[in-house]
């Protein structure tokens, strides 16, 4: 395997931010009705400079061969989590001519380490089929009491 370099992502990431999520869209079966590159890249743009959406890559050379984000934002305080803040994983995506390599379990421990840096208790996350087994294997467990309404 090439060595693989992880680092935090910057603005001028976006880029590539924008089109391993458009990736990681597609993997998951979801269907492309418009272009959403734009919005991304503005969602990107927005929350790195406001702080409240952290994100890794993985990269090999100049490749990007994977990628991790985590958002932060805060719910009323309730028993299991008196602060309210949350860690919400999200952009989890390795290229699939480099999964099984360890890359997903480094970017994992890296949005992990971010939350819990920032004092968060609790993290979230949504998981496709490919990447269950290894939230399982880390420890994450599901929770099935969440609806969505779309307006």
């Amino acid at each position: 395997m090439n060595q693989i370099e992880f680092r935090k992502a910057t603005v001028a990431d976006i880029p590539q931010l924008v089109v391993m999520r458009e990736m990681q869209l597609r993997d998951e079966g979801l269907a492309c009705d418009y272009d959403i590159k734009q919005d991304l890249f503005t969602y990107f743009t927005d929350t790195m400079t406001d702080g409240t959406f952290i994100a890794w890559l993985a990269l090999c050379g100049d490749v990007v061969v994977g990628t991790s984000g985590v958002i932060f934002y805060r719910l009323p305080p309730h028993y299991n989590n008196p602060t309210g803040h949350i860690a919400h994983i999200s952009n989890m995506h390795t290229l699939a001519s480099r999964r099984r390599q360890g890359i997903a379990t480094t970017l994992l421990n890296k949005v992990i380490e971010e939350a819990r840096a920032r004092g968060c208790i609790m993290v979230r996350l949504n998981s496709s089929k490919e990447g269950r087994a290894l939230y399982i294997r880390f420890g994450f467990y599901e929770k099935n009491n969440l609806f969505e309404f779309m307006l």
